[in-house]
Order: C-alpha cells, then sequence, then structure tokens
C-alpha cells in the first residue's frame, strides 16, 4: 500500500535558517587562530596531544610530543566558536555557541563531528563526569546524557544561578562558580550527582569577588580563579565549604595545580604562579607578565595560551624559575584576497601576505609567507606580480614567479593610511582616509620596480574606504557621503564628474562595464547605472541579512561577503529584480571574497575558505507549474507527473526554461530531499515514475532557468 502526496510550492524564496542554498565548502587554509579561550590537556598514558579552544577558528589539536617544537596537526570548525571542552580518551566535548559540540580525534589528523546538541545558548564551560556532561549556559547547568555519542539527549538542567561560569567533577560531585546580577557577588556551589540526572545541592559558599570563571578540584580543595584573585577553599566538609585563603589578583581567568604549586593565568596581570603547600598561606613565587586566558599542565610542562593568538610551552620543573621551551603562533586572521590563476594571496595585517596554491582547491597548499614591511590591506594580483597596498607604506610589488620565495621588487611610497587598491591597465588606483579627507591617488606601475605617481585627488571632509575601476571611469565607495564617480581618462588629472548619496553608508563598490554595485553596509546592495556619470542612477537593490563588507563579480552573479551571514550570490540579470542564486553561513564573519570560474575563496576572519559555487552559477529555479497532475496508473502501474509549461518568473518576467527538477521522497522536509531527478529531454512537462512498494511518496517540481 502507498500513498501519493502532492507538494505545491508557490515562492522560490529561500528561508535563511538553512546554512547553505548551492554553494558547498570543498576547501580550508586554516592556520589561522581566532583567540583563545581555553586550552584543554587531559593525558592518556601515551597521549602528547593539546586541544585549543580557538572561539571563531575552531578547536586546534597540537603535537607537543617535542615540547620544544610543537606541531599543529588537526583542526575542526565549531558551530558558533569552540569556548571550553573536556576530554575522556579520543572524545571531545566542546562547548560553543550554540550549545555543545561532541568530536572525535582519534585520528588527530582528521577530527570529525559526531553530533551536535543545539542548546540554543552560548556554553561557557563543560564538565564531564561518567555518562553525562555537564554545560554551563547563562542562569543554568544544562545536562546532556552521552551514553550515545552520535544521539546525545538533554536530560536535566540545574537552574537559578544567575550566570553560571566554572564547572568541575569530583568525587562524584559538582562544582558550580559563577555570580549572582542582583547581589553583585560571586559563589561556589556543590552538588551531589549520585543521580546525574537530579544533582542534589549540598552546600555553598560566597567567593569574594564579582564573579568566580574557573574551578580546579583537588582532594578536599577547590581552587577557584575568579575576577579579583585566587581563592582556596576547603571542601572537606562538602556541605560547610569554607574559604581558607585568597590571592588578590586584576583578573584571574583560569587555574590550574599540580604538586602543591597553583598555575593562575590573569587576563590583566599575567600569569602568577603560587606555592601552595601550605594552602591557607599561598606564597607568589614567580610572574610573568604575558595576557591571555587558558592554562594546561602536563608533567613538568605548562602550557599557556597568551594573547592573543600564541601558545606559550614553559618548563616548571623549578616553578620560580620557569623556562620557556617554545612559542607556537597560530596565524592572524584573512583580512583580504587577491587571486588570479592557480594562486591566491591571503593578506593579514599582522602578518603579511601567505602565498597559496589552489590548482586544486579541496587541497590548497601554503607556498610561502612574506612578511610585509607595514600590515597588509588589501592587494591585486596579476600573473607573477602582486601588488599589495600596506598601511602607511604605500604599494609593494612583489614578484611571484617564484611563488615559494615571494620578493619586493618595488615600492610607491605614500604616507597616509591605504584602504584600497584597483588596477587596470598600466596604473594602479588607490584611495587613503587621512581623518580630515579622502584621497585618490593614481599610480603609473608600467616598470613594476620604479612605480611613480601620476595623479592625485582629494576631497576635504570625505571617508574613502573602497575604489572600482571600469573603462573611463573610477567610482569610490565614500562611507556616508555615498559614492563619487572620477573621470581618469586622464591618469594625471581625474576629476570627479558625479556622485550619489545612498542615504546609507557606502562600504564597498565593484563596477562592470557602465553598473557600479555598492555595498550599503547594513543597507544591502544597491545597483547604479552610471552611463550618464553626472546624474547616477538607482536601478536595484538586495537588502543583504548582514553588513555587506565585501562584493566581487561573475558575470551577471554578484558575490556578496556579508560578515557575521556569510557570503549570498545574487543573480542581477535583471538589476530591477534580483534573486538569491546562493548563500553560505561562514562559521566567522565573511570579510572579502573573490571568485575564479565555479570557486569562491573567501576570507571568514578566522580561515581562508574555498567554496564550489557551480550550482550557484548555473541556470537557477525561477517557478513552480501552476498545475501538477499525479495520476496513478495500474495498467502501467506507474505514477505519471505532468505540469503546465513555466513562461514566466513568479513576478512575471518572460523566462526561458532550461530544465526542471522533480524532488522525490519518502518522508516529508520541505528542505531535505531524497532525491532529485531531471526528466528526459531535460525541459520535459511530465515524468513517468515507479511505484513504491509500501509507505507514502512525496513530490516537488521546479522550473529552473537558463
Amino acid at each position: 500500500m502507498f500513498k501519493i502526496i502532492i507538494v505545491l510550492l508557490f515562492s522560490s524564496q529561500v528561508l535563511w535558517g538553512q546554512d547553505s542554498l548551492n554553494v558547498t565548502k570543498i576547501g580550508e587554509v586554516w592556520d589561522y587562530w581566532n583567540q583563545h579561550w581555553n586550552l584543554h590537556w587531559s593525558p592518556t598514558a601515551a597521549d602528547t596531544l593539546c586541544l585549543i579552544s580557538t572561539r571563531l577558528s575552531g578547536l586546534r589539536i597540537l603535537d607537543t610530543s617535542n615540547p620544544a617544537e610543537p606541531v599543529e596537526i588537526g583542526h575542526i570548525e565549531i558551530p558558533g566558536g569552540a569556548y571550553k571542552s573536556a576530554r575522556t580518551g579520543s572524545i571531545a566535548y566542546v562547548g560553543c555557541g550554540v550549545g555543545l559540540q561532541i568530536v572525535d580525534f582519534s585520528d588527530p589528523r582528521n577530527p570529525t563531528q559526531l553530533s551536535l546538541v543545539n542548546l540554543q545558548a552560548l556554553a561557557y564551560d563543560v564538565a564531564v563526569l561518567g555518562d553525562f556532561v555537564y554545560i554551563s549556559c547563562g542562569d543554568r547547568v544544562r545536562i546532556v546524557d552521552v551514553q550515545d555519542l552520535h544521539n546525545p539527549i538533554e536530560v536535566g538542567a540545574i537552574d537559578s544561578l544567575g550566570l553560571a561560569a566554572g564547572l568541575a567533577t569530583f568525587d562524584n560531585r559538582l562544582f558550580v562558580t559563577g555570580h549572582y546580577w542582583d547581589e553583585l557577588t560571586a559563589y561556589m556551589r556543590l552538588y551531589d550527582l549520585s543521580d546525574p540526572v537530579s544533582p542534589i545541592e549540598i552546600g555553598s559558599c560566597s567567593i569574594p569577588s564579582y564573579t568566580a570563571t574557573e574551578v580546579q578540584v583537588i582532594d578536599t580543595l577547590a581552587y577557584v580563579a575568579a575576577e579579583d584573585g585566587m581563592v582556596i577553599v576547603d571542601v572537606s566538609e562538602p556541605e560547610l565549604p569554607v574559604q581558607i585563603s585568597f590571592e588578590f589578583g586584576v583578573f584571574a581567568t583560569d587555574i590550574v595545580v599540580g604538586n602543591n604549586v597553583a598555575y593562575v593565568h590573569d587576563w590583566l596581570d599575567g600569569l602568577n604562579i603560587y606555592d601552595v603547600s601550605v594552602p591557607e598561606s599561598p606564597q607568589l613565587i614567580y610572574t610573568w607578565n604575558v595576557m591571555g586566558q587558558g592554562v594546561a599542565l602536563h608533567e613538568d610542562v605548562l602550557y599557556v595560551c597568551a594573547y592573543p593568538r600564541t601558545l606559550e610551552v614553559l618548563d616548571v620543573s623549578d616553578p620560580s624559575n620557569p623556562l620557556v621551551l617554545s612559542q607556537y603562533e597560530g596565524r592572524c586572521c584573512s583580512y583580504s584576497i587577491a587571486q588570479d590563476g592557480d594562486v591566491v594571496l591571503s593578506l593579514d595585517r599582522e602578518y603579511g601576505v601567505q602565498v597559496i596554491d589552489v590548482s586544486d582547491p579541496s587541497q590548497p597548499v601554503v607556498l610561502s609567507i612574506f612578511e610585509t614591511g607595514a600590515s597588509a590591506i588589501c592587494g591585486v594580483l596579476r600573473d607573477t606580480l602582486a601588488f599589495v597596498a600596506e598601511d602607511q607604506r604605500g604599494i609593494a610589488v612583489l614578484n611571484l614567479a617564484d611563488p615559494n620565495n615571494p620578493a619586493e621588487i618595488g615600492l610607491a611610497s605614500f604616507p597616509s593610511s591605504v584602504e584600497d587598491i584597483a588596477i587596470q591597465g598600466d596604473f594602479a588606483y588607490t584611495v587613503h582616509d587621512r581623518g580630515w579627507a579622502g584621497d585618490l591617488q593614481i599610480t603609473n606601475i608600467a616598470d613594476p620596480t620604479n612605480p611613480s605617481n601620476t595623479g592625485f585627488l582629494q576631497i576635504w571632509d570625505a571617508t574613502f574606504l573602497e575604489v572600482a575601476v571600469a573603462g573611463n571611469f573610477a567610482t569610490i565607495a565614500a562611507g556616508d557621503d555615498g559614492f563619487y564617480v572620477v573621470d581618469i581618462s586622464d591618469p594625471s588629472l581625474p576629476v570627479v564628474v558625479g556622485h550619489y548619496d545612498t542615504h546609507g553608508s557606502a562600504f564597498c563598490v565593484a563596477a562592470t562595464g557602465h553598473y557600479v554595485y555598492i555595498g550599503d553596509h547594513l543597507e544591502g546592495v544597491k545597483v547604479f547605472d552610471i552611463s550618464n556619470p553626472a546624474a547616477p542612477d538607482s536601478i536595484g537593490w538586495w537588502d543583504t541579512p548582514g553588513s555587506t563588507q565585501s562584493i566581487s563579480l561573475s558575470g551577471d552573479r554578484v558575490f556578496i561577503a556579508d560578515n557575521n551571514r556569510g557570503i549570498e550570490i545574487l543573480d542581477f540579470s535583471n538589476p530591477e529584480d534580483p534573486i538569491l542564486a546562493g548563500y553560505y553561513d561562514t562559521n566567522g564573519g565573511a570579510i572579502d571574497v573573490a571568485i575564479r570560474d565555479s570557486i569562491a575563496f573567501v576570507a571568514d576572519a578566522s580561515t581562508l575558505s574555498i567554496f564550489d559555487v557551480s550550482l550557484a552559477l548555473a541556470p537557477y529555479e525561477v517557478s513552480v507549474p501552476e498545475s501538477l497532475l499525479i495520476q496513478y496508473r495500474p495498467a502501467t502501474n506507474d505514477i505519471r507527473l505532468s505540469w503546465q509549461p513555466v513562461t514566466t518568473t513568479v513576478h512575471g518576467f518572460p523566462v526561458t526554461i532550461d530544465h526542471y527538477l522533480i524532488y522525490r521522497s519518502s518522508t516529508w522536509s520541505p528542505d531535505v530531499w531524497e532525491d532529485v531527478i531531471i526528466p528526459t529531454p531535460r525541459d520535459a512537462t511530465e515524468f513517468i515514475d515507479t511505484v513504491p512498494s509500501s509507505g507514502k511518496r512525496f513530490y516537488k517540481v521546479a522550473a529552473f532557468a537558463e
């Protein structure tokens, strides 16, 4: 027995609740660390792996078998960012921006997600006891049963905790630190976990601080990292915990104790090392001024997460005189991208330029790193030459004939901050922000070893942010001033010939022919016709869900880096009626995007991500048939679907159909279909299907335009 369910969808609008549409991630260069949040080490007999939560750049795995030379060997993205983690064996329980992610790192080079518990809350800390994970989320501690790692289940919670922060389990008890909003005081609360699903509070005490961020328990003592320093609490009688000492600090964020020594990492005061052999009277024996948060101890080696993204490895066999064994420096954010052929440049304002081979986009390879003379803001790659705009320095010309050994061969010096660069022919166009004026500088790069300043334009009280060049015109995005159109037919004498107030904040710009695309920050993307540059004509608009950071063009597709909403791809073949062709909600904040054929390269704050966008470039869904007839035919024992040809979009514009798609599934879900079938021929208006042996069958038919 089977049933036929007809599904008619009368709109092609996509819900943003989905993670992606017509875009697939195929590769990444992930040696970027966003920011340390927590460092976790829980070694087994032969385990020398260090796990570091780096917020938006995910969970990083380092091999520290040789502490003098730690090596990053694995990485996995964590939804909403990796905050704090706990581990048992080769399973990591990672608190993230949306709840709890369970990661299997038995193969540390290829960690995999086993499951995600969406708690719809940021998980600040995580503790594990047996088959249960305890997660501090705002005013609650959530309890998750992880007996089945692939299907964890939330089974309970502890409520009314103000703001729960640090967690620790010891001797079948749960220790919770945090603070109460209304009382402006911190606490530590103890729970009996005889019934792990229904903890019973057995004791509590105040902590002399505004908040208490972390706790470690050893035998009968609890060591608490609090905003005002380190507090040691005697918990030998769990019903009556008693504070026995307090050591003042500025803002203690993490603590680890071993061999009667407490290592307290203070966000502002650095690393403080205490002798706690007499817990009633701790003695400060060493201070190291290194800001950050996160410490871990393995035998006589201490690992310290230093601000902003460095792992310091110390020999603490003599804790009063620790020795630095090594420093592992995670890369900073990818802020800008330049691409040409099989080479991509990832520009990092702190570390310079990475040269990346993307001949196989799924396996990008970093060939070299070039340290620029100043912050690398943006750049353009043309053949074997890279033109890199450096802050307060100018345009540096790099020779990439040997991409493994880039070399600077020329420099055009500018005293002001460079915001953006564009190249056309033998000229480079850079915009500068002086604070009190915006500058356009035109540089002759015909001889890349000796670039020379050619033309100059300045507008007082303007803020120049980006420039795009097409033909005889340069368009400058100028923030609250909208955009300016500049005649550059004579490069030595640029002249403003047009201006338009976008009523938003023109943050970025792209241009092709006589069309200009303005990223108006929070006001979306606006399209202008500048056939008459003196009077730009607004002809289209798309309201993006984020804040537009960058725009790139590929034919009639507009690629948008939309900050915390990832990338969006729009079909502007009809500027008056743009269509969403695809999107991908990246894990970080999408800052820049570059296109090569059907591959998109995205700087998303923490990672250079690579995407296959072929579906977004392909014919797009424009409508669904107005009528769909489904017939079961007993004579042939089959199912016939037929529909009227589609000749217009949902907005009534004429359209030529490239093909129809039949979506088929045995269960109902508006977003997930088991089979997607193209009829034969592609534009046929009927489809013959086999009869299922049992169950139900759901159908959707959609039309795709050329």
